[in-house]
């Protein structure tokens, strides 16, 4: 039995360093969340060894006392942050607060340590025998709390990636999440670290998925995404096409900055007003389209509604917000195609444009 876990055990310790490698090499995930992964996994490598070690420790003929005590440290010390260093690698920064929570996970690994003299999280007899101690119920909490956190950040990433490729990443973690938890209630079932494991690897392969069609700026499905919505589009969708008015003037004028600055408020008032009903993409540099398949006219006009709404409150807090003008067109399978419907939304979208010029002259 142990020599079967041993072996499994290196088999995941093999893996994660593998994945390490990969993150470490790789350009894809942003650096926070490559260096919070990185964190997490080698963390979960120490915990792995840790536990092979307590094994070890348990069932030799010698009672390795200290030792035993001293793996029991690094593993219960070190678990309550892996949860919480994947949150801070899914979520976004959010500085205090982050290293607030942070404060419960210190307070447990405090405990730890204290425990190889006061047994106080865990307990090793002289006779070698180990049994949680009385304050046992602190790493729990600090391990839950973690968890908490992690799911609240996933709820949180569903919603930043319009919830289509989401519903993945809230199921990676309740999978995590029922998979570490086991050990926590049936102490002999070794699964933990297996399921962190793959966990691990499931979440980089998705988040290097994430990377490939997301735009990083404005958190809008890329132009590959959009090129491939369009060869997949349903029977029957609305295409919405948007374009920032006078865009350069905003980066001639007030620079570079401001201008990204305005194309993620753009974003995010496209977001608010449209992610329910499609999908919102960004196709160009100041350039946006919203595909919506399955609602009728008067949904469409709503959300345009809605998002000329979110705008205008936008540019009263900001005047360097330009206007956006937009066009929409309801493309049919059996009658159009999608470079006409395209091109119909872009019609109106300057007629819009142009006429707007003309009330503004008046």
């Amino acid at each position: 039995m142990l020599r079967n876990y041993t072996a499994l055990a290196l088999l995941n310790i093999t893996v994660m360093a593998l994945v390490l490698h990969m993150i470490a090499s790789s350009s894809v995930l942003p650096k926070r969340s490559s260096r919070f992964f990185m964190m997490a996994i080698s963390l979960t490598i120490a915990a792995i060894v840790s536990e092979i070690g307590t094994l070890h420790c348990a069932a030799a003929s010698k009672p390795y006392v200290l030792l035993h005590k001293l793996f029991n440290v690094i593993g219960f010390g070190v678990t309550p942050l892996i949860p919480l260093l994947i949150s801070f690698a899914v979520g976004e920064k959010r500085g205090n607060r982050n290293q607030f929570l942070l404060i419960p996970a210190a307070l447990n690994a405090l405990l730890c340590l204290l425990s190889v003299r006061y047994g106080l999280i865990f307990r090793v007899s002289d006779a070698n025998v180990y049994s949680r101690g009385p304050l046992f119920f602190v790493f729990l909490g600090a391990y839950f709390l973690s968890i908490i956190w992690i799911a609240t950040e996933t709820r949180d990433a569903v919603h930043r990636y319009q919830d289509k490729s989401g519903s993945t990443l809230l199921l990676i973690c309740v999978f995590f999440v029922v998979g570490t938890s086991v050990q926590l209630l049936f102490p002999q079932i070794y699964l933990t670290w297996a399921c962190a494991t793959m966990s691990f690897l499931i979440y980089y392969a998705f988040y290097c998925e994430l990377s490939l069609k997301f735009d990083p700026l404005t958190r809008l499905f890329n132009r590959r995404m959009y090129e491939n919505s369009l060869e997949n589009l349903a029977e029957s969708a609305f295409i919405i096409v948007f374009d920032v008015d006078d865009f350069k003037m905003v980066n001639d004028t007030y620079g570079h900055p401001a201008g990204d600055q305005a194309l993620a408020v753009v974003s995010t008032c496209i977001l608010d007003a449209f992610s329910a009903l499609g999908r919102c993409y960004r196709i160009g540099g100041d350039e946006f389209c919203v595909i919506i398949p399955g609602h009728d006219e008067d949904t469409v006009q709503a959300g345009i509604r809605r998002f000329l709404k979110l705008i205008i409150r936008e540019r009263a807090a900001d005047y360097r917000l330009p206007l956006v003008s937009l066009g929409y067109a309801h493309y049919d399978r059996a009658h159009s195609d999608p470079a006409s419907a395209i091109a119909a939304a872009d019609k109106q979208m300057y007629q819009f444009k142009q006429q707007r010029k003309t009330d503004a002259a008046c």
